[in-house]
């Protein structure tokens, strides 16, 4: 799934979900970096900075979360999965507080037991504002007024636990191309497929081939995440290109498994362009 920010408000709860990013502003409020967290038995212990942006003071709790993909690949929370490694995971510190600019570094470990079978695992780190302790971190001044119904910010980084051999292959099983309705651009939706005992990552290229044989980016390059507890997957995106391009020409859709040079194509398939 591709790195996605998602914001719930409430009355008085504000909610950030940052999955599959690079470091990013969450709301202006937090920023991460890294916001994805790889453990693997060579590498055993990563870190991760949080810096507050805000111009208060704000304490946070953190706990560990499983959450899970739908074939649409859209993240949803359950209570355990298969391949969770809630329990794998150790963390410290568990509570901070930031005033405003400071950083605090999260350490995470990994910790499997013998009977741990090799593969991915995943869940995710949650990063829960405590708001009761809002004003006991920002008293006001002599005559200030009290922050009215703060809001609460919430942020989940996902982590990844490989043990052992880890082996997954990707690949492409079907790919349509239609009229975008809403625009004057095209929209694509691909069936990804993954096999092994690991998560999977695609990286799609799109290309436009004129009838003449000129062959040029049709749009940027896509990754997209597929979880252990997947066997496909349903990618959709929509493109434009440019005012005058020839009548005719198709649409090349090359997807990859890794991005060194001189990778091969795991799967690809070629459209007509529609008219």
């Amino acid at each position: 799934m591709n790195r996605t920010k998602q914001i719930f408000l409430g009355i008085a709860t504000g909610v950030v979900l940052l999955l599959f990013l690079k470091p990013v502003l969450a709301e202006e409020i937090l920023f991460f970096s890294p916001t994805r967290i790889n453990l693997n038995n060579s590498n055993p212990v990563q870190t991760v900075t949080i810096s507050n942006l805000s111009d208060i003071a704000r304490a946070y709790s953190i706990s560990v979360e499983d959450l899970i993909m739908t074939p649409e690949g859209i993240t949803t929370p359950v209570d355990h999965f298969d391949y969770s490694a809630k329990r794998m995971i150790r963390f410290v510190p568990r509570d901070f507080v930031l005033k405003p600019g400071e950083k605090q570094t999260i350490r995470i470990m990994s910790r499997t037991g013998p009977d741990t079978a090799m593969g991915d695992y995943h869940s995710h780190m949650r990063f829960l504002e405590d708001v009761t302790k809002r004003q006991e971190n920002n008293p006001p001044p002599e005559g200030g007024a009290l922050i009215s119904a703060p809001l609460s910010y919430e942020a989940m980084i996902p982590v990844v636990l490989s043990h052992g051999q880890v082996q997954t292959i990707i690949g492409l099983k079907d790919a349509k191309i239609e009229k975008n309705q809403k625009s004057a651009g095209y929209k694509i939706s691909l069936q990804l497929t993954r096999d092994g005992n690991g998560q999977g990552i695609a990286y799609i290229d799109t290309n436009y081939t004129a009838p003449d044989g000129t062959r040029t980016a049709a749009t940027v390059r896509r990754t997209v995440y597929i979880y252990r507890e997947l066997n496909e997957v349903k990618k959709e995106y929509e493109f434009g290109l440019p005012e005058g391009t020839p009548v005719g020409g198709n649409i090349s859709v090359s997807v990859f498994d890794n991005l060194s040079d001189g990778a091969k194509p795991v799967g690809q398939m070629t459209l007509p362009l529609p008219e």
